[in-house]
């Protein structure tokens, strides 16, 4: 476990209360964090995903599924919103993905590079994991 799992794993244990996240939507503690990063991680290993892409926005959510994703030794492939579909393509093709993590809107959009995908499952803030077909 890295650095700051272990810092994380501690506050949440003693200082569980305590601010981890201010956003204008409001605070998410130490222990919701660590607590969120647990159920990220339970669902990446339960589903067995070895690379998700993330398409998500900044903030709390992202924050929990990155955490996740380190405590399940899942690499994380950040899609940002900017990127084209040929470049959203790539990022998928090249990094060998076998999960998405979106709100279902962005996987819906994103659908047209990924092929139907199988039953999600809920994670954190309204993002949910969906499998992704192997890459051919």
């Amino acid at each position: 476990m890295n650095s700051t799992l272990i810092a994380l794993a501690h506050f949440a244990s003693y200082e569980g209360e305590r601010p981890a996240v201010r956003t204008a939507d409001g605070v998410s503690s130490y222990a919701d964090l660590y607590d969120a990063a647990r159920l990220v991680a339970l669902a990446l290993v339960n589903a067995n995903v070895k690379v998700a892409a993330l398409a998500a926005d900044n903030g709390p959510a992202w924050l929990a599924v990155d955490l996740g994703a380190q405590l399940a030794d899942v690499v994380l492939v950040p899609l940002p919103g900017y990127f084209s579909p040929e470049q959203l393509s790539h990022a998928l093709a090249d990094s060998g993905a076998d999960a998405l993590i979106a709100a279902p809107a962005m996987a819906e959009r994103l659908s047209f590079l990924t092929g139907p995908h199988a039953p999600s499952t809920d994670l954190v803030a309204g993002l949910r994991l969906y499998g992704l077909p192997p890459a051919m």
